[in-house]
């Protein structure tokens, strides 16, 4: 996927929300984590991949992400 928007755009790529469900194991969450981040920095040099986020906002057990008043 990333290759493809390096040769569609051509432009410097950010991932701005990159994250696990809370509802992965530990274990499942660690390999995802290491995973991603061995991707992004690989692609770092070779699709001008700029950055990532982390993104992490879980409030609410129940599967209703984001903000909740």
């Amino acid at each position: 996927m990333i290759a493809k928007l390096k040769s569609t755009y051509n432009v410097p790529i950010i991932f701005t929300e990159i994250g696990s469900s809370p509802d992965q194991s530990t274990a499942a969450q660690q390999t995802y984590i290491t995973k991603t981040i061995a991707e992004l920095v690989a692609a770092k040099a070779t699709c001008n991949v700029v950055g990532a986020n982390w993104y992490e906002l879980y409030d609410d057990p129940n599967d209703a992400f984001g903000a909740i008043a």
